[in-house]
């Protein structure tokens, strides 16, 4: 990365992202607009087709561009969507950019692996921490793919999805399973979940898509695909079950998950379950093991100070308050151990929400006692 042809590239990247992301403000001259008009007249076109050559070197998953000028490069493509000069430009090529160019680089790499391995905590935080300001590509690549297919015609996702299918089908019949394409197929789908499930087109496929391509997965050999899997099952768990069996083995599944050998696949499942709740089926088998589901979310608290965790604790409290009772003195103790361990530490953005949501939880379990 200290090559300075690729430190070049990422400055002029970073300086057609600030470009093309001006928004016109009122001013005395009209400048600020005028110029807008002038850029996305001559230069956006331009500057978007070389972006997506230097992008088209990533196809199959082969080639080698610095994170960075990758993350870059895809927000100048976001914010490219809204203008009808720039989208026009694009259409032609997006269903070829996200099957070559977009898919692989949701890849679980060579440096994700090493995250999981070494920093188990920081990995979480990249997934699933809303404060944490990381621009990776994944994540603004996602990014990018969700502003194409909510702004942009349905047509996109659409036609994207069924690439995934076809994929997720050849994992399944293929004897040499490619993991790469199987976690990258999850992450989108997992990306897409809303509107997957809003879409008429999907609504009596996605209970297949979870007993097929998900379920059997949160066993796999593999941590990162046991985790992707029960965060697809659980972002997937609101949809109408025709056989209500598929459910309930994919909440067993992910209470199972809960009690993994590796944390971030305890931590992703531990988040999720709050989705999988809501359903009056869930209901008998979270009272039934409670005790053990608050033990298991005391636990991971222990181990890590996360505000997504705690919120999915405080929603389980919320949600069968009720049987909160015989565990409210030690669930109380817990929060404020970690309410203190959380204020002592330095890095106040980080731990900002945590701490908030440790007294927002506190105040959860003294009212559902008081009631």
């Amino acid at each position: 990365h200290s090559n300075p042809w690729w430190k070049a590239q990422k400055w002029c990247i970073q300086i057609c992202h600030k470009l093309i992301a001006i928004r016109a403000r009122n001013d005395d001259t009209g400048s600020t607009e005028q110029f807008l008009r002038e850029f996305l007249a001559k230069y956006a076109v331009p500057i978007q087709e070389a972006i997506l050559v230097r992008l088209g070197k990533l196809q199959g998953g082969k080639g080698y561009i610095p994170p960075r000028i990758v993350a870059y490069s895809f927000l100048y493509l976001t914010e490219a969507i809204l203008p009808s000069v720039t989208y026009k430009a694009l259409v032609p090529h997006i269903e070829q950019f996200l099957e070559t160019v977009l898919f692989p680089v949701m890849f679980f790499t060579s440096e994700d692996q090493e995250i999981w391995d070494s920093d188990p905590q920081e990995f979480i935080r990249r997934e699933h921490d809303i404060v944490h300001d990381d621009l990776t590509p994944k994540k603004v690549a996602l990014e990018f793919l969700y502003e194409l297919v909510t702004q942009r015609s349905k047509t996109h996702m659409l036609a994207f999805v069924q690439f995934l299918i076809a994929k997720l089908q050849q994992y399944q019949q293929s004897d040499a399973k490619n993991f790469q394409d199987k976690y990258a197929a999850l992450t989108i789908f997992c990306t897409l979940s809303t509107k997957l499930k809003a879409a008429e087109e999907f609504a009596g496929q996605l209970e297949e898509f979870v007993a097929v391509h998900v379920l059997s997965e949160m066993k796999s050999k593999f941590g990162f695909i046991r985790s992707k899997a029960c965060w697809a099952f659980c972002l997937f768990s609101d949809i109408e079950f025709r056989n209500p069996e598929i459910f309930l083995h994919g909440l067993r599944s992910t209470l199972a998950c809960m009690q993994d050998s590796e944390l971030p696949v305890q931590i992703v499942a531990g988040i999720g379950l709050k989705f999988a709740i809501n359903s009056e089926l869930a209901e008998p088998i979270i009272i039934e093991n409670l005790p053990q589901i608050l033990e298991l979310y005391l636990k991971l608290l222990s181990e890590m100070d996360n505000d997504e965790l705690i919120s999915a604790l405080e929603y389980v409290i919320i949600r069968f308050q009720e049987h909160i009772g015989p565990h409210a003195l030690q669930l109380l103790h817990n929060f404020w151990q970690v309410f203190l361990r959380i204020i002592s530490e330095d890095e106040e953005d980080a731990t900002g929400l945590a701490s908030l949501e440790c007294l927002r939880a506190i105040l959860v379990v003294l009212t559902s006692i008081s009631e």
